[in-house]
């Protein structure tokens, strides 16, 4: 396991979009929690309550959304007719 003892927050955010941009499968909160020490979980899940609600906040092209039990970064639906244009789908 990476070392994070002492992580900030900001950091601990930047973590947690990495491992969920790399997953092509919604990640568990529990997949996401073993990959920090115990006494980061209650930080962990701060964390991503807090990313959640910032990208939900800001209008990027990019979310964060829990689906099928896990988290997902996915583009916005307001947004499917330009990446359709882009792959003539």
């Amino acid at each position: 396991m990476p070392e994070c003892v002492g992580t900030e927050m900001d950091e601990i955010k930047a973590i947690l979009e990495a491992l969920i941009y790399v997953s092509e499968e919604p990640v568990k909160e529990e997949e996401i929690l073993g990959v920090f020490p115990a006494d980061r979980f209650d930080l962990v899940r701060q964390a991503l309550e807090e990313l959640v609600l910032e990208y939900s906040a800001v209008p990027r092209g990019l979310r964060i959304v829990r689906v099928a039990g896990g988290y997902r970064m996915q583009t916005r639906p307001a947004h499917d007719s330009w990446i359709r244009s882009l792959y003539r789908l």
